[in-house]
């Protein structure tokens, strides 16, 4: 108080202008400046928020319209894997194309079975995989496993290493049929209940019979992975569960 006594009027005056500049600088920088840039960043997220708020209140507003449209996705999800196979196997193509004989009214005179080959992977794909020439799909990394997966295996096995996998096998057969014939082959497989797709045709025409002789290849595919199970090959006429496939017979009473 003694230094303030000494000073003269007027520099007491300066030292008050400067002590009230010290405060409004003060005040300026972590009041007036720290508000307005709270302010500025309130007002950011206000827009973000409110953006927000109209996307959410335009899709309750069409929340009918996403739930048929997603009603109506699943349905063509449910449509698609039905249309797929959960096997793929001699024994069954070897039921098909019978069925494909009848049908179209075509001799088969030979059938080939082309290996069978993994084209989709969900999730974690099994890398290392390799196709092995009987059909079967080995692991040829040690730390997946050391087991051979059947492609006829349930889906709970093979969702092990991936919930859904994709297979794929060509078939080649040898026909004769006439013109008629060959248009209902082609349409009985482009309208079966299960996904084939023709890769290739060939046709001749033999001037003797009237017929005609060629190759058609086709694909087929299966889709296996957790709750698809594998169905079973029904062949019409072969009772299974024979204690003697050979019958039974008496031997003569001398």
């Amino acid at each position: 108080m003694e230094f303030i006594n000494k000073l003269s009027q007027k520099e007491k005056n300066l030292i008050f202008i400067l002590f009230i500049l010290v405060i409004l600088l003060v005040s300026y920088r972590f009041g007036f400046v720290y508000l307005t840039n709270k302010t500025d960043a309130l007002h950011s997220e206000n827009i973000e928020l409110s953006t927000k708020l109209a996307d959410l209140q335009q899709k309750v507003a069409n929340k009918d319209k996403y739930a048929e449209e997603t009603n109506q996705m699943t349905g063509e999800i449910t449509h698609m894997l039905n249309n797929l196979s959960t096997s793929i196997s001699q024994e069954k193509s070897t039921v098909f194309v019978t069925e494909l004989e009848e049908n179209a009214k075509m001799n088969v005179s030979a059938v080939t079975y082309g290996e069978v080959s993994e084209v989709y992977s969900q999730g974690q794909a099994a890398a290392g995989q390799e196709e092995a020439s009987d059909g079967d799909v080995t692991a040829t990394d040690p730390e997946i496993t050391n087991e051979t997966v059947p492609v006829e295996s349930t889906g709970e096995q093979v969702g092990k290493q991936s919930e859904l996998k994709g297979y794929k096998s060509n078939i080649t057969i040898n026909y004769q049929t006439n013109y008629a014939g060959l248009k209902s082959a082609i349409d009985y497989i482009n309208k079966y209940k299960e996904k084939m797709r023709i890769q290739s045709l060939t046709a001749a025409f033999d001037s003797t019979t009237g017929n005609l002789t060629g190759t058609l290849s086709y694909d087929v595919f299966a889709l296996l992975g957790e709750g698809r199970e594998e169905e079973s090959v029904y062949i019409n006429g072969v009772n299974i569960g024979k204690d003697n496939i050979f019958g039974t017979f008496e031997l003569p009473v001398e």
